[in-house]
């Protein structure tokens, strides 16, 4: 599990607001709770299960520890455009 949160190592005061997955193809032969995007529910403490679809759009915060479950039984790739939304960026000022 992951968050998107400091991505870039503290460099930057870039804080995510958003994080996407838009999936563009999805296998059809995934066997079980493979290819499920999987994050934690900090309510119940437990991990929940989305089967997305080919043209799915999930949002969710960037501060949710999240991650994609493998597709070991697949023939073809899962595809998937990501991302992360901000909607502030401040850059730390260096002295020259």
């Amino acid at each position: 599990f992951h968050r998107h949160t400091n991505l870039d190592g503290g460099k930057t005061n870039l804080l995510t607001d958003l994080t996407f997955a838009f999936y563009i193809q999805i296998p059809e032969n995934l066997v079980d709770d493979e290819g499920d995007f999987m994050y934690m529910n900090e309510e119940t403490n437990k991990i929940e299960h989305i089967k997305p679809k080919e043209g799915d759009i999930l949002f969710f915060s960037g501060n949710i520890a999240h991650t994609p479950n493998l597709t070991k039984s697949s023939s073809v790739d899962r595809i998937v455009i990501a991302g992360n939304i901000t909607s502030e960026f401040k850059t730390q000022s260096k002295l020259l």
